[in-house]
């Protein structure tokens, strides 16, 4: 069990790898071995808090299934096991920012001095600007 933070861990029975052929370069490689992991990772919603829940969801709705089961796929290196650390360090990184709480900013009040000043040089430039119009001429 790897803890994140308080409440928020990822069990390593959940975590299921599977190995597939990597696209891209790599020449006779790429053909003969089975170097790209697929990581599923089952979400019982019932074991984390809704708000951690809420925020993988906002996150990383791409990420996950139907079923509830994040996917992760890494085919950047040649090597199987270097694939599958790298697939388990993004799993936890998924799951750190998906931890991170936002704090609720209150609006600050304006002081009373603040709004009567600001009304004042409203008023004031008003009629400054008043004052440079053509006056109208009324017959």
């Amino acid at each position: 069990m790897i803890l994140i933070a308080k409440n928020i861990y990822i069990e390593d029975e959940r975590i299921k790898y599977k190995a597939i052929k990597s696209s891209g370069s790599g020449g006779q490689n790429i053909n003969k071995v089975s170097t790209a992991i697929i990581l599923q990772y089952e979400l019982f919603y019932k074991d984390y808090p809704k708000w951690f829940i809420q925020n993988l969801e906002n996150n990383f709705a791409n990420k996950i299934s139907k079923k509830n089961i994040l996917t992760i796929k890494k085919n950047k290196h040649r090597s199987q096991l270097t694939n599958k650390k790298e697939a388990l360090n993004k799993l936890k990184q998924i799951f750190k920012i998906s931890a991170k709480k936002k704090d609720f900013r209150l609006k600050t009040l304006i002081p009373f001095k603040s709004k009567m000043k600001r009304s004042s040089l409203k008023i004031k430039n008003s009629k400054k600007k008043e004052s440079r119009k053509t006056p109208k001429i009324e017959y």
